[in-house]
């Protein structure tokens, strides 16, 4: 990932776009304000709609939430894999 810092003589905006094609940006304004320029791709979009499914992030939040937790020997007697 590429920093840049944009003042007024920086990059144009076409540039950052052809940076941003070869390796994503973090842009930096002169006050410090940091942005990231990225190329969007297909597993972008998908996970962006993947969020955008309430019944599937409702679980996700949910298995998220779950504290048990399992040893190694617990597992292994569960798929009864010898040690």
């Amino acid at each position: 990932m590429k920093h840049i810092v944009i003042s007024a003589h920086g990059p144009s905006f076409d540039e950052l776009l052809r940076l941003a094609r070869e390796d994503n940006l973090i842009i930096q304004t002169e006050s410090g304000e940091e942005f990231i320029l990225a190329e969007l791709d297909d597993m972008d979009r998908e996970l962006a709609l993947i969020g955008e499914q309430e019944t599937l992030m409702t679980f996700l939040q949910a298995r998220s939430q779950e504290k048990e937790t399992l040893t190694l020997q617990e597992v292994r007697q569960q798929l009864r894999v010898p040690d």
